[in-house]
Order: C-alpha cells, then structure tokens, then sequence
C-alpha cells in the first residue's frame, strides 16, 4: 500500500474520531478502523524484507526487476550457504 493511501485513511480516522465525540458515528466502527490502519502500516513497512546482515557473502543473481512502485531497477542477491535471496534496489 503506498503511503499517501495510508495518509489518507489516517486523515479519514481524525474525521472518524470527530464524529465519535459528536455521537454521529458509533466509536467500534472506529476501532475497527483503527485496526485496519495499524495493520497496513505494519505489513507496508518493509518491501522487500528481509535486508541482509552486514559480512554476509553475497552473490548477485541474473535476475532483476523494474520496481512498479518506485521505477527502479531491483537485483535479486543469494547467500549462497544459506540460500536465503534478497532483493536489493539499483541506487
């Protein structure tokens, strides 16, 4: 999710707790809410987790991608003796 969609449901909350204290909106639909939001913001936290550990002998892949979000070229690293694969934006 990107992060002025999160941004935006962030602003619609601060409505949402408006109308709460007003008694036009029932305060569960804004708890409901409010968990969807924690939530989206924790799993957009990190793209392409995990981010390798520095030392780790890393080996460069011929595969790459284009990023659809940020335009930019992503290259898949290996570590070879554990097999775990990372994936790394061109700078």
């Amino acid at each position: 999710m990107r992060r002025g969609t999160l941004w935006g449901l962030g602003l619609l909350g601060a409505l949402g707790v408006l109308l709460a204290a007003r008694g036009i909106l029932p305060a569960w639909e804004l708890a409901v809410w409010a968990i969807v939001l924690i939530g989206a913001i924790l799993l957009e936290k990190g793209r392409y987790a995990p981010i390798p550990k520095s030392g780790e002998a890393l080996q460069e892949t011929e595969e790459k991608f284009i990023d659809p979000v940020s335009g930019k070229v992503v290259v898949v690293w290996l570590n070879p003796e554990t097999g775990e694969r990372f994936h790394i934006p061109r700078p």
